[in-house]
């Protein structure tokens, strides 16, 4: 039985490890998505606390009413937007100035893909991409990121 426990583990280990995204699966991702938004909570401010955010490319107004949403331009700029929505079928969002505007650099390393994100040539945020691609649970794709770098903003 313990020989079974033994062969089950390393199998699961083996075989059911994250396949790590590559800079080519996240401009693909975003590629297929014709560019549109990604959209992530930011309820009670959890996008900026949080060193885990989840990006959606559909989203769910009535679970979480407060959102940050990432509006691409092209594969190396987008806009960031605060959305709240009222509940009643109206909504919100903050008038975009240049501090909205963000360029994006993915780099693959040894440890992972990165996305680098700068406003006006300063590095403000560095993410390390855990997973990117259909979320076959939640019935749409997701990128999940862990924040490695911040700048106070």
């Amino acid at each position: 039985m313990k020989q079974l426990f033994s062969f089950l583990f390393f199998t699961s280990i083996i075989f059911g490890q994250n396949n790590n995204p590559t800079k080519k699966n996240i401009l693909e991702l975003l590629k297929y998505n014709n560019l549109k938004s990604w959209v992530s909570c930011n309820q009670d401010s959890l996008f900026f606390k949080s060193d885990t955010i989840y990006f959606d490319d559909r989203f769910d107004y009535i679970k979480c009413n407060q959102t940050i949403t990432w509006s691409f331009d092209n594969l190396k700029s987008f806009w960031q937007v605060n959305g709240k929505s009222n509940g009643n079928g109206t909504s919100s969002t903050m008038i975009m100035t240049e501090k909205d505007h963000y360029k994006l650099k993915i780099t693959e390393q040894e440890n992972g893909t990165f996305l680098k994100i700068y406003n006006k040539k300063t590095l403000k945020n560095t993410f390390l991409v855990l997973s990117a691609g259909y979320n076959q649970n939640l019935k749409r794709n997701r990128i999940v990121l862990i924040r490695i770098y911040k700048t106070s903003c």
